[in-house]
């Protein structure tokens, strides 16, 4: 991998490490900034056991008086959401859920 050094058409600056596989990766991450106004933000993607992207950028407040860095924290609100609408329906398309069955078909505890 190597380092990041561009602006890629932004007004931040984003830092961390790419391989050169996923570079449109960082170029879309970068636009984020000013197309959506994102205050900060960091973004790691791990590819068959492979780091391939670990950047950031940006500042951790709105009032931007602190660079985002490669140790900054932060929270992640339903982020794991869409990993069990894509699970349910491949059980579903599976026929090992079915969406008219009692949860507690499934989970006993839950009932």
């Amino acid at each position: 991998m190597k380092q990041v050094e561009v602006q890629y058409k932004s007004s931040v600056q984003i830092n961390g490490k790419c391989h050169d596989d996923f570079q449109e990766v960082v170029e879309v991450f970068a636009e984020n900034f000013d197309k959506y106004s994102e205050i900060g933000s960091s973004l790691c993607v791990v590819v068959d056991g492979e780091m391939t992207v670990d950047i950031w950028g940006g500042h951790t407040t709105d009032q931007k008086t602190e660079q985002w860095n490669e140790d900054t924290l932060s929270v992640a609100f339903s982020s794991t959401k869409a990993a069990l609408a894509l699970c349910a329906h491949l059980l579903i398309e599976r026929g090992q859920l079915n969406t008219i069955d009692k949860v507690t078909k499934y989970w006993p505890e839950y009932g």
